[in-house]
């Protein structure tokens, strides 16, 4: 399982994935972050490098690559909406991170 299948089978519990400064933070409802926080731990650093763009930060390869509308290769960090629309994290902070609410 690569990473992209991983993370979409995270979103697929309703669980939004972010990540910041080397982190991994996990947003949803706690049953559904409990049932999806082993896979998390497990392919941690994988999931870093898909959703900040690798290691040496050059774009990394993916079979459902995702980059900010605007055109910005650096902004691939998304959450997902309650709409199942990927919102770009650095345009848009999500709710409760201190941003404003993203209404479509």
């Amino acid at each position: 399982m690569n990473a992209a299948s991983i993370i979409r089978k995270i979103e697929s519990y309703g669980v939004t994935l972010t990540a910041l400064d080397g982190a991994l933070k996990l947003s949803g409802d706690q049953a559904a972050v409990n049932a999806v926080v082993h896979l998390v731990r497990e392919h941690k650093t994988a999931i870093l490098n898909e959703l900040t763009g690798g290691p040496t930060g050059s774009p990394a390869p993916s079979s459902d690559p995702w980059e900010c509308p605007t055109g910005y290769a650096r902004h691939r960090e998304f959450w997902t909406s309650d709409h199942g629309l990927r919102i770009c994290a650095i345009c848009h902070p999500q709710p409760g991170k201190g941003g404003a609410t993203w209404r479509q």
